[in-house]
């Protein structure tokens, strides 16, 4: 049994997929039954929990083999993430798997990045069996924008012209499910990106041939970006972590491209056109 906690969510919820279609039996962690109705089915077991209350780890780790680790971020991850560990490890839970973040480092100044970079090295520390997975900002977060796109022609943000190698999240998904399905994984990390490092320009200029119509991203200052993402119901705290990512992007420091996917599940990760072509509807909406 193979405990996936967050499992509504994006990434959780590929995870869940990849491990259903290895024959993989999932429990998945979720805070109310009634929005797992994407995960449902045979072979998934939905038990109820929060990772924030502890009184619901024992239930949620009885009789796990391994575990897939996502929280929401935030400067209680460090301590979640170790005392998590520490419970499963009791539990006689074999490998965990803590998803991160590319530029996670607990020396980072940028807050999110430390935050993660703690939580890794409380992970660590639990003296459990683990692997940390590091993606890349995901393709998906562009859906973001979908309306946006789809009735103006254009979606922003800080970056400039930074280039990363953004990810898809049904590659992060497959990943997991093979370090979590194979040996040879323990004590390592993996640093997860797509096939190549693109600006916010590269990826209108992609949308805009999948689209048959022009497509332009707009750059904007940090304060209009920071006001962009509380408009989408983001707290301040952390609107003003994901623009200081931005602004990381737009120097240049995420510019790199891995061969972790492709290591890992022997498949080349897939391309931000072929994202596009798959989410193309959606990039659609309210067109005639």
């Amino acid at each position: 049994m193979i405990l996936v906690t967050g499992a509504t969510g994006r990434t959780s919820g590929e995870v869940v997929k990849a491990l259903l279609a290895k024959g993989e039996q999932v429990r998945a962690l979720v805070r109310d039954p009634q929005t797992a109705g994407a995960i449902q089915g045979p072979g998934v077991e939905l038990v109820v929990g929060d990772l924030e209350k502890p009184e619901t780890w024992d239930a949620a780790t009885q009789g796990v083999e391994k575990v897939f680790l996502l929280s929401p971020e935030g400067p209680q991850m460090a301590e979640l993430h170790g005392k998590f560990a520490d419970a499963a490890k009791r539990a006689g839970v074999r490998h965990l798997v803590r998803m991160s973040m590319l530029v996670s480092n607990p020396d980072s100044p940028l807050a999110i990045a430390k935050w993660h970079g703690k939580a890794d090295q409380s992970v660590a520390d639990s003296g459990i069996p683990y692997t940390i997975i590091r993606p890349a900002p995901f393709m998906q977060i562009i859906l973001g924008s979908a309306r946006m796109i789809a009735s103006d022609g254009m979606f922003s943000g800080a970056q400039a012209d930074g280039k990363v190698g953004v990810i898809d999240t049904r590659d992060i998904g497959n990943v997991v499910a093979t370090v979590l399905t194979s040996d040879g994984h323990e004590g390592k990390t993996y640093p997860l990106t797509g096939p190549e490092a693109l600006s916010m320009g590269d990826l209108a200029g992609k949308l805009s041939a999948v689209l048959g119509k022009e497509v332009k991203y707009v750059n904007v200052s940090q304060d209009k970006a920071k006001d962009d993402l509380m408009a989408m119901g983001m707290p301040d705290w952390m609107a003003d972590g994901w623009v200081a990512i931005a602004m990381m992007i737009s120097t240049g420091a995420a510019n790199m491209v891995t061969p972790m996917v492709q290591e890992v599940t022997g498949k080349e990760p897939g391309s931000f056109d072929q994202f596009a072509r798959d989410f193309a509807d959606a990039f659609r909406v309210g067109q005639q």
